[in-house]
């Protein structure tokens, strides 16, 4: 356990999901980015009960984040919408080609499908 001004002296990151930073991915505005680090680790460290000396306030903060209350306040606002997106990947091939088709492609496919349905 450790104090909460060691909590709040850490600036926080996610290298996994954010690997460029908060504020680069596009998901959060600079003051959300500036808040997500400032507050990251004092927020995890609240949730896991890690804080030695909580103020009242952090207690409060804490339950809001439980029970899921983004309207009290800004910081937990933002740190339930940090840990709601949901990053997937999606890799698409650079070889794919898309082929034009003009109007005589279009007679030759539906005729090869004419000839496919009358075997």
């Amino acid at each position: 356990m450790n104090t909460r001004e060691f909590w709040l002296s850490k600036r926080f990151s996610d290298v996994r999901r954010y690997p460029y930073g908060f504020s680069r991915s596009g998901d959060f505005t600079i003051r959300q980015s500036t808040i997500l680090e400032q507050y990251g680790y004092l927020l995890t460290a609240l949730i896991n009960d890690e804080v030695s000396d909580p103020t009242p306030e952090d207690l409060e903060l804490k339950q809001a984040l439980l029970n899921n209350q983004p309207e009290y306040s800004e910081i937990v606002s933002i740190w339930l919408k940090y840990r709601t997106i949901n990053h997937i990947k999606i890799s698409v091939s650079s070889s794919a080609k898309v082929a034009d088709l003009d109007d005589n492609d279009d007679e030759e496919l539906v005729t090869d499908l004419d000839e496919w349905d009358d075997d």
